[in-house]
Formats: C-alpha cells, structure tokens, sequence
C-alpha cells in the first residue's frame, strides 16, 4: 500500500518559488541604503538676508547656530550658509 502525499509537485514549486522571491526580496530591502533627505534651495523658500518682521533665523527653530568665530550658520530644512538676520518662507518660531 502507497502512502499518499498530501502535496503535490506543483503547489511544493508554487510555494517554493514565492518562498525564494520573498527572500530576495528581503535581502534587496536589507542592502539598500535609506533615503537621504535633501534641503531646500533658498531660492524656493523665498530665502532673504533681512528679517521680516520679528522673524529672523536666529529665531526660527531650524536655525544652526554659527561655529564660533564664523558669521553665518546653517538650516536643518535650507541649503547653504544662514544669516542669523536671514528669513525664509519655512520660518518657525523656536520653542
């Protein structure tokens, strides 16, 4: 008397198939690198050297303080160098 396998040759292939995909699947996800954020061009947020109003970078919360003995500081959000007077569209006031 046979004993009868309860899966056949197909499904094992099917599943062994998508098993395989999966797994290289998994391994592209795991080499590849996150996305590196890019800032703002000052142009595209309205950047200004004047403050408006009382709004300045040196006020703003995304405003990095200069290094000492240097003038201009730095955005988390904006590219290039920031005045501490400076101003862009994407101020928010510091907490």
């Amino acid at each position: 008397m046979k004993k009868e396998i309860p899966t056949s040759r197909r499904k094992f292939l099917s599943t062994a198939g998508t098993a395989l995909a999966a797994l290289g699947g998994a391994v592209v996800l795991a080499r590849s690198k996150p996305a590196r954020a890019q800032k703002a061009p000052k142009q595209s947020v309205q950047y200004q050297e004047e403050p408006k109003q009382n709004s300045k970078c040196a006020n703003c919360n995304f405003f990095i303080q200069p290094e000492s003995g240097e003038e201009m500081g730095s955005c988390q959000i904006v590219a290039g160098k920031i005045s501490p007077n400076g101003w862009c569209n994407l101020w928010s006031a510091a907490s």
